[in-house]
């Protein structure tokens, strides 16, 4: 399995995943900027949940701010977190001058 999301029409979002983490997470972000699902522990290390998000479904992503984590073993829920889903955007607006 290894991670799936999942968002309803509602926005509500539940990260679903087959193998414990090796820490207490604090929250769960996408960063649009490499289209990814990372999970954020309680000590600041990041994990990439390897979750690649397409164009389609950012849109379905903007108006999350909760996720549930839920640990699955033999299609049945184990352990789960509320946690504060956010969405980043690390585009700096930068621009090249060249002169």
């Amino acid at each position: 399995m290894g991670f799936i999301l999942t968002v309803n029409d509602q926005h509500e979002a539940m990260l679903l995943h087959d193998v414990p983490l090796e820490f207490y997470p604090s929250w769960v972000e996408f960063s649009r900027d490499v289209r990814g699902i990372r999970i954020i522990s309680v000590e600041g290390a990041e994990f990439s949940a390897g979750v690649l998000i397409n164009l389609v479904a950012w849109q379905q992503l903007d108006g999350v701010d909760q996720v549930l984590l839920v640990l699955m073993k033999n299609q049945m829920p184990v352990e789960g977190y509320e946690l504060p889903f956010i969405n980043q955007n690390y585009d700096t607006g930068a621009q090249h001058v060249s002169g």
